[in-house]
């Protein structure tokens, strides 16, 4: 008898029920109709070693329009070339945890880096190799000081920021960055080290009569002179400097014959602290940041990423919970809490360009930060809020549609977490496949959207099978290259690697029930109709076993014995295969070589009881 041997996942909350399995294989269907069987089971694309970088592991990837592919690996950040070279560009910030990193670029060919809680800025990607890597910076204030060692004093401009110009945050004095020790004033504050002795500090004596004020003694007044004059204590503003012996100030003071004056001549100074960043994503002229463990969201200037202006933010204001991702997609951009999902769109208001869209409020949340991504012309992720535990969703317009199933949620939620998924997305043999990673799981899943079918892909690992290598994923120069979460290693991944970097792939079929569970079936020859050479596997070659209990323990395991063991085809059978009151059949392939199952049939004849 024919049976439901080609399937994709899906392991029932009771086994008893269903218990199918397909790792490292995908379904094709037979668009004719007219094949030997309605669809096939083909292996999963290999990977072969293309660079290894000096650090790892790698946590993320960028492939540009350009055909430029960066990669971050460790705390380093690279630019990796065509012919399997590499050139450093600059240092991230390490992060204990090794936590994946977002990227993008902008119009001008800047690369964005979000990692460590900070955003780092390739500056120059089209200029010679270097270290072009800077920090992105909100400008707090400028305007002029008199510097005297660690003292700074302020002369005109901004005043100082005690709120925001704290210790470890810069100031750059006269074209030298320095680091701010502490903010005594608005008009004074105390650098970490010396910036000597710069401006300079005019004294003398003055009469006044109202706003007139004319020299006595001292330093002569010069006609650039402009904003504050200290008199007799007092700080007044200078309207116009009349002569070397004659000023106009805007307000009138105490008349007087003598009293002391002051003018400060400044230097420049900006006053600048770091553009935190949990999340980020670049839309319309604007590079965008999520501010880490709350509901704001910083915008860059317009076509310049370098320039940030904190005042430039908004609040993701439909639901209170905070931001977990942000995704620019068809020129809309998603923001995703742990319990909602607000769309934006760039509306070129005056005040702020990005207006929340009243119909784009989704009431489904996101639970992993790295799972978000553009797929199939929508925006798909890994849901989950106070309603429930992990699934997968993608958009209908606005409209949440859950794509995953009973089964896979049940793999997925008898994981410690799956907060830390990490998802991609490729097109390869005609198909579109949205892959999501579970470290904490050390397991693989893949959706096809072509077959709206779930399966599992994954490494062998010596001794068991665990997560897949390949965590990220970039396709430039005819490539698919993946980025390893383990180690440096870049691979190329493709439908004509037989292997993972020389290790043989595990490839697994567990099919559905035959059997009610209640009669007796008796079983002879097993037959898989499979495509393979199958004479001298690099592996263990091609395995049946099967289970009795519900798919819980796989008995017998037997090597095959093929009609056909010389070229690519081959029918590969199994004999005598015992009874059952209800059976899972599982094939297992290790070995090189292309595969593709097309069907299996088994001898099998109903008892009585």
């Amino acid at each position: 008898m024919a049976f439901n041997f080609v399937g994709g996942s899906y392991t029932s909350l009771t086994p008893r029920l269903d218990a199918q399995s397909t790792i490292n294989l995908y379904l094709e269907t037979d668009a004719t109709g007219q094949g030997k069987n309605t669809a096939a089971l083909i292996g999963t694309p290999g990977i072969s070693n293309f660079l290894a970088l000096p650090t790892s592991p790698i946590r993320g990837m960028l492939a540009t329009d350009a055909q430029r592919l960066f990669v971050v690996a460790g705390s380093y950040y690279y630019e990796v070339h065509q012919n399997g070279s590499y050139t450093p560009r600059g240092n991230v910030g390490a992060d204990v945890l090794n936590s994946p990193v977002q990227m993008w670029v902008d119009v001008n060919d800047h690369v964005f880096i979000v990692s460590n809680g900070l955003l780092w800025i390739d500056g120059a990607i089209t200029g010679s190799p270097g270290n072009y890597i800077i920090q992105a910076e909100f400008q707090n204030g400028t305007g002029t000081v008199v510097t005297n060692g660690t003292a700074v004093t302020w002369v005109s401009g901004d005043t100082f920021d005690s709120s925001n110009a704290i210790a470890g945050n810069t100031m750059v004095i006269n074209g030298v960055t320095y680091t701010v020790a502490s903010v005594t004033d608005p008009n004074d504050l105390v650098l970490t080290s010396s910036a000597g002795v710069q401006g300079t500090t005019y004294t003398g004596s003055v009469s006044v009569n109202g706003t007139a004020v004319t020299w006595i003694s001292g330093a002569a007044f010069q006609l650039a002179w402009s904003g504050p004059i200290t008199i007799g204590g007092v700080s007044y503003t200078i309207s116009s400097v009349n002569s070397a012996t004659s000023i106009t100030l805007t307000t009138a003071a105490p008349t007087t014959a003598g009293a002391a004056y002051t003018f400060l001549v400044g230097v420049a100074y900006g006053a600048f602290y770091p553009v935190t960043a949990s999340c980020g994503a670049f839309l319309d002229g604007y590079s965008i940041v999520a501010v880490p463990g709350s509901k704001q969201f910083n915008i860059s200037s317009v076509i310049d990423g370098t320039s940030w202006n904190p005042i430039d933010y908004a609040i993701k204001e439909g639901h209170a919970d905070g931001i977990v991702a942000l995704l620019a997609d068809h020129e809309e951009l998603w923001i995703f809490g742990n319990q909602t999902i607000e769309v934006w769109n760039d509306t070129g208001a005056a005040n702020f360009p990005l207006q929340r869209n009243s119909s784009g409020f989704i009431p489904q949340g996101c639970i992993a930060a790295n799972s978000p991504v553009s797929f199939a012309q929508t925006v798909a992720w890994l849901g989950g809020d106070a309603r429930g535990a992990t699934c997968a969703w993608m958009a209908s317009g606005f409209t949440p549609a859950q794509v995953s199933t009973p089964a896979v949620e049940a793999a997925w939620n008898s994981y410690a977490t799956t907060s830390d998924a990490v998802s991609y997305t490729y097109i390869d043999e005609g198909h579109y496949f949205w892959v999501i990673c579970f470290p904490t799981g050390n397991a693989t899943w893949a959706y096809d959207f072509n077959e709206k079918t779930w399966h599992q892909r994954a490494w062998w690992n010596g001794t068991a099978l665990q997560m897949q290598r390949q965590i990220f994923h970039g396709y430039l120069w005819g490539m698919h290259i993946v980025g390893d979460y383990g180690s440096g290693w870049l691979y190329q991944q493709s439908s004509s690697n037989y292997t993972d970097a020389g290790v043989a792939i595990t490839r697994q079929r567990a099919a559905a029930y035959i059997g009610d569970g209640i009669n007796r079936v008796y079983f002879g020859d097993f037959a898989l109709d499979t495509e393979q050479n199958i004479a001298n596997p690099a592996g263990t070659g091609l395995i049946l076993d099967y289970s009795d209990d519900g798919g819980q323990a796989f008995i017998n395991p037997r090597s095959a014995n093929a009609d056909t063991t010389t070229g690519d085809a081959g029918r590969v059978v199994w004999r005598r295969n015992g009874k059952s009151r209800g059976r899972v059949f599982r094939v297992t392939y290790s070995g090189g070589g292309k595969v593709a199952w097309i069907n299996a049939k088994v001898e099998a004849t109903q008892g009585s009881n």
